[in-house]
């Protein structure tokens, strides 16, 4: 649809007798899309398990959590409007780390998202997707780049879910 298809022709591809089923991803502009993504992250991440940290309530129970230098925070173009400095966790590594933080902490064992991060892991979740949607449409062949973003975003996504799951248990 992003690419320019007609309704018929993706009626047809999608098997459907009518347009009246495709109007809705016309009807949507696109965010329909972003929305199934979104959800597709969600439904995965758990099955791959990506994530390996913990999560931490606070800093202080973080291994690094009173060295503010080892902070992980939002990244400028994921924080939206808001330019208020939070955390999203802290890196429990010893050393200094040659990833690309935030974007790698997902994956890694050494991070600890706080779980007052949850609307910061959600932005984040976001902004990945966005990212990774931008540069698969990149003429330049970005796409193949994109592709590399899925295990990020599925590490995120399942942040995201364990972040809202200790919240939920810490209100109880």
């Amino acid at each position: 649809m992003r690419e320019g298809i007609s309704a018929i022709d993706l009626a047809e591809a999608l098997d459907h007798s009518d347009l009246q089923h495709v109007r809705v991803y016309f009807d949507g502009k696109s965010s329909v899309v972003e929305r199934l993504d979104r959800a597709a992250a969600m439904t995965v991440a758990p099955i791959l398990n990506l994530f390996r940290g913990t999560v931490r309530r606070t800093p202080d129970e973080a291994i690094n959590g009173a060295n503010p230098a080892k902070r992980i925070r939002l990244v400028p173009d994921a924080a939206g409007a808001t330019l208020a400095v939070r955390h999203l966790g802290v890196c429990g590594k010893g050393e200094i780390c040659k990833l690309y933080p935030p974007y790698s902490c997902c994956v890694c064992d050494k991070y600890q998202p706080f779980t007052d991060s949850l609307d910061l892991h959600e932005q984040m979740l976001d902004h990945l997707l966005d990212r990774r949607e931008t540069m698969r449409r990149d003429p330049l062949g970005m796409d193949r780049i994109a592709v590399q973003l899925d295990e990020i975003v599925y590490g995120c996504a399942q942040v995201v879910e364990l972040v809202r799951n200790h919240g939920a248990h810490a209100a109880q």
